[in-house]
């Protein structure tokens, strides 16, 4: 149970709500800000009309999602060095700006470049400052708890394969009864009502609180390592720049690659492959293609914290190479779909194993590298994961359709690179109980810590044992999850 009986320090608390009691509100805030974000998945109920009315070619048209997508990964890695720095609120409040605008100037678009700069460049950043605002390094800090932390990321970002559940639907119905420019507007005016709610409720865990296993959260006189703004930073965390000199950045960013690109050269498409007549495509309506793109949604969103669960029991390392496994499956099974009793199963087995490999790579790079620098270490694997998969994967799967004009390659080639990142997974990632990575400054760090509190311990005779840092602060040498 959380604890607040230290004089002087102030529970935080949103429009009278506690926050150290209700921390779930942060999982929330995560899972609406990546809501937004999230309708990128649902944009290829738009290919076909753009098409129609613009003559574009499929590659040409999903350039803009593959902007988008860039966009993204480039705004995740400059936000999250913002809020390492000033904390969440100032770059959510730019993302939903951003995220706003680019919808409105995409409802307004005439030509390919007018959608790739409105759509595919504002929105994109703007989604890619709301993701680092509301989700990874915020959660991971108000959830140091080994068991909990990766359950609660994965739904923090449960919007960003959801969101299409809605908005594919919604989206399918504003094509058909106002037209897709004003679709894109009435969405702009939600994401600003969204984002301006988001804006009042994230924050970090203030200066004067602290977790250890045996007391959770609770208030205290002095928080050694706290910055600016209440953004605690604790010296045994890794840096960006060493975590960039660690193998394992780099291991996880090659699966991240790996596995973007393939699970979104499939997505970006799934609609226009259902309604492509047999046997390239299902030959459904659109209203039949929106619901295999409803069910790549659901299972992408449930994906996220059930794979959390899983990782708790199962191990990290374990945990992605199993899901990179179950992508590549779901893939191969979308080749084999010829009717939509077929398609769907496939597509559920695909949405989930893609929702949980991505919902593990910021519960890894937690558990690797500490929380203080998070933002922006998580900021740059999604650059180059999910930045360059993003344009990779969409890019090429508009390639090879133009070329065969047959959507199953699309589906292997993308199972292909799954079933390698599944193999990489199981050679590049650490052994069990070896997550937590240290530099010779972080481990003096540690060792100053350790010998500060046993020389505070021995001047008290009675009283509990210090825990040392918590979890959340960095500390999880002996929390290590097992692969």
């Amino acid at each position: 149970m959380p604890r607040a009986d230290v004089p002087n320090v102030a529970v935080p608390r949103w429009f009278g709500v506690d926050l150290v009691r209700n921390r779930w509100l942060f999982p929330l805030a995560g899972l609406l800000g990546t809501a937004i974000g999230g309708s990128t998945y649902a944009i290829s109920v738009f290919v076909n009309p753009w098409e129609d009315e613009f003559g574009w070619e499929r590659t040409e048209t999903l350039s803009s999602l593959a902007i988008a997508i860039l966009a993204t990964g480039a705004a995740m890695f400059l936000g999250g060095i913002a809020v390492d720095r000033w904390g969440p609120r100032p770059v959510l409040a730019a993302g939903g700006a951003f995220a706003t605008l680019g919808m409105w100037n995409a409802s307004n678009v005439d030509s390919l470049a007018e959608l790739s700069v409105g759509f595919g460049g504002l929105f994109g950043l703007g989604i890619g400052l709301i993701y680092s605002a509301s989700t990874i390094a915020l959660v991971a800090r108000w959830y140091p708890d080994p068991d909990k932390r990766g359950a609660a990321i994965g739904w923090s970002v449960v919007g960003f394969g959801m969101s299409a559940v809605f908005v594919a639907p919604l989206w399918t119905w504003g094509l058909e009864t106002i037209g897709w420019r004003d679709t894109f507007a009435l969405s702009a005016a939600v994401i600003a009502v969204l984002s301006v709610v988001l804006v009042t409720l994230v924050r970090f865990p203030p200066a004067g609180w602290t977790w250890t296993a045996e007391q959770g959260w609770h208030a205290v006189d002095d928080t050694e390592g706290t910055g600016d703004a209440g953004v605690q930073r604790f010296p045994w965390d890794l840096t960006l720049a060493e975590a960039i000199r660690n193998r394992y950045l780099w291991a996880l960013a090659l699966l991240f690659l790996f596995s973007t690109s393939g699970g979104l050269l499939a997505i970006g498409q799934a609609a226009a492959w259902a309604e492509e007549d047999a046997p390239s495509g299902l030959g459904v309506s659109a209203g039949i293609a929106a619901v295999v793109v409803m069910a790549l949604s659901v299972a992408n969103g449930s994906g996220r914290p059930t794979f959390g669960w899983i990782s708790a029991r199962l191990g990290l390392r374990r945990s992605m190479t199993l899901a990179y496994s179950i992508l590549a499956c779901g893939l191969v099974g979308l080749a084999a779909s010829s009717s939509v009793a077929m398609a769907i199963p496939a597509a559920l087995v695909t949405g989930l194993a893609f929702g949980g490999a991505l919902s593990l790579n910021p519960v890894m790079a937690a558990f690797l590298f500490g929380v203080s620098s998070l933002g922006r270490i998580y900021g740059f694997l999604f650059l180059v994961g999910f930045g360059l998969g993003g344009v990779v994967g969409p890019l090429l799967g508009g390639m090879l359709y133009d070329r065969m004009e047959d959507y199953a390659p699309v589906f292997l080639v993308a199972a292909a690179a799954s079933a390698l990142a599944a193999i990489s997974a199981r050679l590049l990632l650490p052994a069990p109980g070896a997550e937590r990575q240290h530099t010779p400054r972080t481990r003096a760090a540690l060792d100053e810590f350790f010998a500060a509190a046993r020389a505070a311990q021995s001047s008290e005779p009675s009283g509990a044992p210090d825990d040392g840092p918590a979890a959340g602060a960095g500390r999880s040498d002996e929390v290590g999850v097992g692969s």
